[in-house]
């Protein structure tokens, strides 16, 4: 009611095989219902479409199509998560909120990965410690963008201190 849309499109970023976009479709068959996933099992559940991409990579047709976005701990495995949170905004339509859970202590990197990292963060000793940098920036220019009144973000209580890892509810205003 909220929006003033006939229909809802809502994604979750890391459904698996889709457990709570069923539970969605069964509360309101008439919300259009999509989910990233890299599960190697074929959906099992009922959703309306099912992408199999990383978050970090969100086609250009994602771009202000979502009123809402959630995702629960899937950031955690994604090597770029600074990239997938701002493909997360980018994805959210006018007056679209997004609810994300994340960490990145099991981030899962490779040889050349943690190498790249390394070299794009000078000074720091691993992959962890340059997404915390990189997470760290990006936290900065969604601000900004809050200062612009363009977001609003609401972080939990202990996001900055937990170096920018738990939920944050990302609302986007225009």
């Amino acid at each position: 009611q909220r929006t003033g849309v006939a229909k809802l499109v809502i994604l979750d970023i890391g459904c698996g095989m889709g457990k709570a976009l069923q539970d969605i479709k069964e509360l309101d068959p008439n919300i259009e219902t999509h989910g990233i996933t890299m599960e190697p099992e074929p959906a099992m559940f009922n959703a309306d479409y099912f992408h199999y991409i990383v978050a970090e990579r969100m086609p250009l047709s994602f771009r202000g199509k979502f009123h809402l976005i959630i995702s629960n701990m899937a950031f955690r495995y994604f090597l770029f998560q600074n990239i997938a949170l701002l493909n997360v905004v980018k994805a959210l339509a006018g007056g679209g909120y997004a609810d994300l859970h994340f960490s990145y202590e099991s981030s899962h990197g490779t040889p050349s990965s943690e190498e790249y990292f390394l070299k794009i963060v000078p000074g720091v000793r691993s992959s962890y410690e340059a997404m915390k940098i990189l997470m760290r920036k990006t936290m900065v220019e969604l601000e900004g963008l809050q200062e612009a009144g363009k977001l609003k973000i609401i972080p939990s209580s202990n996001f900055y201190e937990q170096n920018m890892q738990g939920g944050i509810k990302i609302e986007k205003l225009s």
